[in-house]
C-alpha cells in the first residue's frame, strides 16, 4: 500500500505542475481507519471501490477521467490487484460516459493522463 500511495502522490504532483488549470482530486478511499471514522466516512458518501483519482475535464468525448492507482510490477513480478468492487465501479463509470481505467504506477498514470488531455 505504501508504494501505491507514493505512486499516486507522484502522479498528483506531476499533474498539478504540468496541467495547473486542470482539477485533479483524490478520493478519501483506502487506508486504515478506526471503525467510528470509517462508519462516518461511509455515511458521508465515501464509496468502496471508487477510483483513487479524478480528473475533472471533459475530453475525447468523455465526461472526465477516473484512475484507479495500483503499484507497478514489483520485484516478485506481482502487480497491485483490482478488487471486484473496483472493477464494478470502473465498469459503471465507463457505461456512463467516463474514461475509467487502472494505472499500474506513476509512469502508466502519466501516459493515461497525457493521452486523455491531448498531449
Amino acid at each position: 500500500m505504501q508504494r501505491e500511495r507514493r505512486e499516486q502522490e507522484y502522479t498528483v504532483q506531476w499533474c498539478r505542475l504540468k496541467y495547473p488549470k486542470v482539477l485533479i482530486v483524490a478520493s478519501a478511499n483506502g487506508g486504515s481507519r478506526n471503525p467510528v471514522e470509517a462508519k462516518n466516512l461511509k455515511r458521508s458518501g465515501v464509496y468502496a471501490g471508487f477510483p483513487d483519482l479524478q480528473v475533472f475535464k471533459a475530453c475525447r468525448g468523455y465526461h472526465g477521467l477516473l484512475v484507479e492507482m495500483k503499484a507497478p510490477k514489483g520485484e516478485n513480478n506481482a502487480k497491485g490487484r483490482v478488487t471486484k468492487l473496483q472493477q464494478d465501479c470502473l465498469q459503471y463509470l465507463c457505461d456512463h460516459g467516463y474514461y475509467a481505467v487502472v494505472a499500474y504506477g506513476f509512469e502508466e498514470a502519466k501516459r493515461v493522463i497525457d493521452w486523455y488531455l491531448g498531449e
